[in-house]
């Protein structure tokens, strides 16, 4: 798989998102966007992110930046971990299309990576209780894209173990320095 680069466009998709709707690469124009590519929907690292983005959503939005989480986890395992959906939108995507074209992939390496240890400790208190139950790819590595209204990668980060990715803080700091930097060659 080609990894994607800052500079490139985004590739054209239509993807589903919980539950029963549908979004596509155009429905983004005109927003900053935040792609999230996480494992699945009981992967108890990447709930760990999802909870983080939940409770800030207010100051993403605030700062006018479109959060999209991508699970590669079918409707039936999503209503499992959140029966009420965060206030965000998630694509579901258990045939990983999506992973593909923004060449997101697995590392064996960074599974086992002692990196992710620190991450799943935090997660067992909470995200276990639901049970483990994992669909999907089971290495495949975080990612985050921020995207332009114009449908342009201008930050992009493919993680290199479990848990490394974006922040709500790095989300939001990297989309101000962007916007910034547009309004400055504006001027």
């Amino acid at each position: 798989m080609k990894k994607l680069k800052v500079g490139n466009k985004i590739p054209e998709f239509q993807a589903e998102l919980a539950y029963n709707k549908w979004i596509s690469s155009e429905d983004l124009k005109g927003n900053w966007t935040h792609l999230a590519f996480h494992r699945y929907a009981g992967c108890p690292i990447c709930n760990l992110s999802i909870r983080q983005f939940q409770a800030r959503i207010g100051e993403i939005q605030q700062a006018g930046i479109r959060h999209i989480s991508i699970f590669h986890s079918p409707a039936e395992k999503m209503q499992k971990y959140y029966p009420v959906l965060p206030p965000f939108e998630i694509i579901l995507d258990p045939m990983e299309n999506l992973y593909k074209k923004f060449g997101v992939e697995g590392s064996l390496l960074g599974y086992l990576s002692p990196k992710s240890a620190l991450n799943l400790a935090q997660s067992l208190t909470t995200d276990f209780k639901k049970g483990y139950d994992p669909d999907g790819t089971a290495t495949t590595m975080p990612a985050d894209f921020l995207v332009n209204p114009d449908g342009v990668i201008v930050e992009c980060h493919y993680g290199e173990f479990i848990g490394d990715s974006w922040t709500v803080d790095d989300v939001i700091g990297k989309t101000a320095i962007r916007r910034n930097a547009v309004s400055l060659k504006s001027n």
